[in-house]
């Protein structure tokens, strides 16, 4: 929960500090800071200090927040229930629907609130319901936030919404914009007007505001300088954001010019992709068009790191259209959104592309996501056309340029320019001219604004902003503009995700874990993909996409959403003793007698855990050994709140028992250090023991030391896992070891080197039974089920801990065909070689 001060930024306290003061002095302001920087952060401290206040005064209070239909859970919800300002799942704060009409007295027909709470309306709604008189003048609200104002102000002629809403009653008014200046600074006569002198614009003779009133309300906005507007300082990641140029292909231009003369909606289509108009007009059946647009969107996702993400935004759904093919042609899953989802399908869509690693590519308008929408998620975005609103622009490009972003980011506008030329085209230029007169207009204002003496000492609307040039314009001229646009491309420095939450919980997203299962992990579809590749090349467990999927697709099974309840499980279950003490280490070793068979192979790993122990949050280091018997039952052998893997071993190879039959292997997922080691003390107990990295362990160091460089080829390593026979595997070990492309890369070469010595015993097992023995898989999915399960949870004890991680164990490996991926793989017999 966010709830002090001391978590906002400079400029979101500096806001906050304004705001206040304007209210306190009756003024109602806009806070205008820049797109990403918080603002439903700084309207929910405003909000806060709202009801704080009805402790002091012992008077109920009651805030309105109107927004757009496209916010109308995100981000407002989560950050409200951040807050603490509204229950997590409390959808009785929504007027909106006919659920609201739940609020609404019989006899009078208006609106009646039993308590203070915060409400949550749309503009349409809102409109509607004043003028069905719903709005009690007579009880007014003492805070309305007006999101996206500008959505409603336009100072050439007044909309209807902005005529109703401004005699919304309230006691004090907030409107929060980024771009609050869409034509020219009039928009701030009326922003101002709409805010503090609502009577102006209730009875207008017509739309059009009189040129007496826009002065009223200038002179008015000057004065009182309502206005906090800034810019981003600062940011903890690099941005890179250009308008490329890239020359047009004659045979395009040609027909652009001579078919398409008249047609300016269609010209501009017809830039973007050819395919997106019908352009047949003398135009041979088996004749195409050259797109270089197309071309130099296709190298810009193939410089994509992995697991970047990416939007395309353009005016036209029939561009979207022609681009999402061509994304598919490419492989790429790519989620289109043109405006026709609403409600629950646009969420779907929505949380689809943010929390689902495989959906990599959002395509969509200018006019349904360039505003309200956060996805820091994403880190590269593409504008297809320029627009005539520089604020449009900048809104679409600040979908990725948030205050949670943690990776580097790249925007490109594309536009064409005729080959030897250093101007854009024609038709391109005039929007950019316009673009950069309207760009200069609004600078000026917001300068004209500051520029003026601050004459309160106490500076209480002090109103500084850095401003930002419009976007610079790199020309692609050479006439191999792909390898020229390649090059330049490469340039780009891209930042792995340093997010310290990259699995956060789904609540925090404001959705619940049923809807996300019903939205991602329930499309079986790329449930079987995920399946797939785990059955086939385990190790690519380690990948993130691959520990993404599987968070959420455990979130559904804990909660038990198809199959077993795992929760209640636990709790039901007292029959399970506590771990072992230290005397003992062997858990359930009384029951090894019972055993048919020793254990043929045996699973070894540490993990680490993170929950609360009396209100402190500790980290749980915890030491799994898992054995399988002959016919392919696994069993917890050892489960010991410990970091080391020695004490444990030694005891299994010293105990009396022995538990490990002869020619028996152990797989290991740890350093590969530590593994040689245990491999020499295996072999001077029995000669006949096998002892093997796991797989996992060995990609995994791979890939971390050479993530950054996307030329190198990681399936070689994958290769090596998958040949056949010792003899194939050295050869293509040999082949590592001497490829030039390896050779920058002389510590993971050496690691390459040890790695491969500690797998070579698997190479006595047919590949089938390789890919089940020789990875601690199984013990990956117990601890990432434990690790969500444990997460928030609060235990008194110590003995508590135990006793919970040790049931909850136990029961995922005794209903693992409810829980675990490719179980009955994971349980198939291996005979012993």
């Amino acid at each position: 929960m966010r709830s002090e001060n001391e978590e906002l930024s400079e400029e979101q306290k500096e806001a906050i500090t304004f705001i206040d003061a304007a209210l306190g002095e009756n003024l109602n302001p806009v806070c205008a800071l820049d797109t990403g920087m918080g603002k439903t952060w700084v309207a929910c401290e405003i909000i806060r200090k709202v009801i704080e206040c009805e402790e002091k005064c012992k008077e109920e209070r009651k805030v309105l927040i109107i927004h757009t239909a496209s916010l109308y859970k995100d981000p407002w919800r989560r950050t409200l229930s951040d807050c603490g300002l509204i229950g997590k799942d409390d959808d009785s704060v929504y007027l909106h629907g006919k659920n609201r009409l739940g609020n609404i007295l019989p006899n009078t027909k208006r609106y009646f609130f039993k308590k203070s709470s915060v409400f949550l309306t749309t503009y349409d709604t809102a409109a509607i319901d004043m003028n069905k008189g719903y709005y009690d003048p007579s009880d007014p609200f003492d805070l309305v936030i007006f999101d996206e104002l500008h959505r409603i102000i336009n100072s050439k002629r007044l909309t209807q919404k902005s005529i109703v809403l401004a005699s919304l009653p309230a006691k004090h008014k907030l409107g929060l914009t980024a771009t609050p200046i869409q034509n020219n600074d009039t928009d701030l006569a009326v922003m101002f007007l709409f805010l503090n002198e609502p009577s102006a614009l209730s009875k207008p003779e017509s739309r059009c505001l009189s040129p007496d009133i826009l002065k009223k309300g200038l002179d008015l906005y000057i004065k009182s300088k309502f206005l906090f507007h800034r810019k981003k300082r600062h940011r903890d990641y690099e941005k890179k954001a250009m308008i490329i140029s890239i020359p047009i292909d004659e045979k395009m231009l040609m027909f652009f010019r001579n078919e398409l003369s008249n047609k300016r909606q269609k010209k501009l289509m017809f830039l973007s992709h050819p395919d997106s108009v019908s352009y047949n007009y003398g135009k041979r059946e088996d004749e195409s068009i050259p797109c270089n647009k197309a071309e130099a969107v296709k190298i810009i996702l193939q410089s994509m790191a992995y697991d970047e993400k990416l939007i395309i935004f353009s005016l036209y759904i029939d561009v979207l259209n022609a681009y999402y093919k061509l994304c598919k042609q490419m492989g790429f899953s790519a989620i289109k959104i043109t405006g026709e989802e609403k409600g629950n399908r646009l969420t779907a869509k929505l949380n689809q592309f943010k929390y689902s690693e495989k959906s990599r590519i959002l395509l969509t308008t200018l006019q349904k996501s360039a505003e309200g929408l956060n996805f820091d998620i994403a880190n590269h975005v593409i504008i297809l056309e320029l627009w005539w609103n520089p604020q449009k622009i900048f809104q679409a490009m600040s979908r990725i340029d948030r205050i949670n972003q943690r990776r580097n980011i790249f925007i490109y506008l594309l536009c064409y320019h005729e080959k030897g030329e250093k101007t854009l085209l024609a038709e391109e230029n005039d929007v950019l001219e316009t673009m950069r007169k309207k760009f200069n207009s609004a600078q000026n204002t917001y300068k004209s604004n500051n520029s003026q003496p601050e004459k309160d000492t106490e500076k209480k609307y002090v109103n500084f902003s850095l401003f930002e040039e419009l976007l610079p314009v790199k020309f692609i001229c050479n006439t191999d503009f792909k390898a020229e646009l390649q090059t330049y491309l490469q340039t780009f420095t891209h930042t792995s995700s340093i997010n310290k939450n990259n699995l956060v919980k789904m609540e925090n997203h404001g959705q619940s874990f049923i809807d996300i299962s019903d939205n991602v992990v329930e499309d079986l579809k790329i449930r079987n993909e995920y399946f797939h590749i785990l059955f086939q090349y385990p190790w690519r467990i380690v990948l993130p996409d691959i520990k993404r999927y599987l968070y959420y697709y455990f979130l559904e099974k804990i909660n038990g959403k198809e199959g077993h309840n795992l929760r209640n499980s636990i709790v039901s279950v007292n029959n399970i003793p506590l771990l072992p003490d230290p005397v003992n280490p062997f858990y359930h070793l009384h029951q090894l007698e019972s055993y048919d068979k020793k254990y043929h192979h045996l699973f070894i790993k540490k993990t680490i855990i993170h929950t609360k122990l009396a209100g402190i949050p500790r980290a749980i280091a915890l030491l799994y050994i898992i054995g399988k018997q002959r016919n392919g039952k696994l069993d917890l052998i050892v489960l010991e709140r410990s970091s080391s893997t020695f004490p444990f071993l030694k005891m299994l190879l010293d105990n009396k028992k022995e538990i490990l039959k002869g020619g028996s292997s152990i797989t290991i997922s740890g350093y590969i250090q530590d593994v040689l080691v245990i491999h020499d003390l295996l072999l001077r107990n029995d000669k006949s023991y096998r002892c093997q990295l796991c797989l996992s362990c060995l990609f995994s160091t791979v890939f971390r030391d050479i993530f950054s460089d996307q030329t190198m080829p990681l399936v070689d390593i994958e290769k090596l896992f998958l040949e056949s026979t010792i003899t194939e595997a050295r050869n293509t070990y040999d082949f590592i070891m001497a490829t030039p492309i390896w050779q920058k890369y002389n510590n993971t070469l050496l690691d390459i080197r040890k790695g491969f010595f500690c797998i070579s015993s698997l190479y006595n097992y047919n590949l089938q039974d390789r890919v089940i023995i020789g990875t601690t898989n199984i013990i990956d999915y117990i601890a990432a089920i434990l690790k969500i399960l444990v997460a928030d949870m609060n235990f008194i004890s110590i003995n508590q801990l135990e006793n919970y991680i040790t049931i909850a164990s136990h029961q995922i490996l005794e209903y693992g065909d409810d829980f675990i991926p490719n179980w009955k793989q994971l349980t198939q017999k291996i005979d012993v070689r």
